[in-house]
């Protein structure tokens, strides 16, 4: 049971780490990337629906809570931490 938990949630984090296009032949799962030139009030608006739709492969996951904040600022543009809470079903 410990084993499922920990592959479904490292699915839930392969699958938010993925940016739009990056699957051939699946160009729409991930995340748009978009969201890097959205100033964070429209991306804390926006993150949510964009983690749902990623983890539409995880059937077992439920997006429970997601937070978005700057974590680098550097000359070739902004990186983002993305919090995320999971519900597993068993």
């Amino acid at each position: 049971k410990h084993d499922w938990v920990t592959r479904t949630l490292q699915n839930c984090k392969n699958l938010i780490r993925l940016r739009m296009g990056d699957v051939p032949y699946d160009r729409l799962r991930g995340l748009d990337p978009a969201i890097l030139d959205k100033p964070m009030n429209e991306v804390s608006r926006v993150i949510r629906a964009e983690v749902e739709n990623a983890l539409l492969w995880e059937p077992d996951a439920q997006v429970v809570a997601v937070r978005a904040k700057p974590a680098d600022i550097r000359a070739d543009g902004v990186s983002l931490l993305i919090e995320v809470d999971i519900s597993i079903d068993e």
